[in-house]
């Protein structure tokens, strides 16, 4: 639907979809309740789910229609070495991201902090708006794939030492780095994956969004194992960097496999 030239743009866009509203829905619902109570934010939940039902009724004439895809070729996409371990790193990043913010309020109470903890939450969606939305151009025209994932993997441990262990500020200023490069990351697996092998593009987006998925959903449950065997909410960040330094790990060795090369559209690169 767009040139290869834009494909990070197109895929961010996509992708912002998801991350904007999982970043932004914590703070705004956190929101709604303080003022009009937690049932207020469930029914503006459901009016917004009809109305994106509505939107979709009126225009479902508009969009192309795909064939479904046979679940031979969604499996055929896991074949593939560069494939597994592009998920790998989707899978550790969201272990290490998406599982640490399950453990936010705990984290900030535990550095007696606790009364930040909206504040915080509103940079962490703030930042995770701005890296889903701004990656796409990054990446079609800045950097490669491959360089944007190593960046924003390495910042990301960055911002869970400074929410970890560094004063209010400079701890304000991580979380706002946590989110933008959590939700960042997610375009350049995508882009790498599309570029890589364009006829399973479909079935390698989805999966490498259900690994995000899972590992937040892994990290989470981590996390509240680690509370239940009495281990300090003050750790957390230590296991999620431990995380995104797996996730950091693979994705350096998958760097020097890959074959990189200029891309033949504009400035931006492709990995092949």
């Amino acid at each position: 639907m767009v040139s290869p030239s834009q494909r990070g743009r197109a895929l961010s866009l996509v992708l912002a979809g998801l991350s904007v509203g999982t970043a932004l829905g914590v703070p705004f619902g956190l929101l709604i309740e303080a003022y009009f109570g937690w049932r207020s934010t469930i029914a503006l939940i459901v009016f917004l789910g009809l109305l994106s039902a509505f939107g979709l009724m009126m225009r479902a004439g508009a969009y192309p229609e795909s064939e479904p895809m046979a679940w031979r070729e969604r499996l055929g996409a896991l074949k593939d070495v560069f494939t597994l371990s592009t998920l790998g790193v989707t899978l550790w990043t969201g272990i290490a991201s998406l599982g640490l913010y399950t453990y936010i309020a705990e984290i900030l109470s535990s550095r007696a902090m606790g009364a930040v903890t909206d504040t915080f939450i509103w940079l962490w969606g703030i930042g995770g708006m701005l890296g889903a939305l701004l990656i796409g151009r990054f990446i079609d025209r800045y950097v490669t794939p491959i360089k944007a994932t190593s960046i924003l993997i390495s910042l990301l441990g960055v911002g869970f030492v400074l929410v970890g262990y560094a004063p209010i500020a400079l701890a304000g200023a991580g979380c706002f780095i946590w989110g933008l490069c959590g939700w960042a990351s997610m375009a350049p697996q995508q882009h790498a994956l599309v570029t890589h092998a364009p006829r399973h593009a479909a079935a390698s987006v989805a999966w490498n969004s259900s690994a995000n998925y899972l590992g937040s959903g892994i990290g989470a449950a981590l996390g509240s194992a680690a509370l239940g065997a009495h281990l300090a909410a003050a750790w957390l960040p230590v296991g999620a960097l431990m995380a995104a330094s797996i996730a950091l790990l693979i994705h350096l060795i998958k760097a020097r496999k890959a074959h990189v090369t200029e891309s033949p559209y504009g400035s931006g690169c492709s990995e092949l």
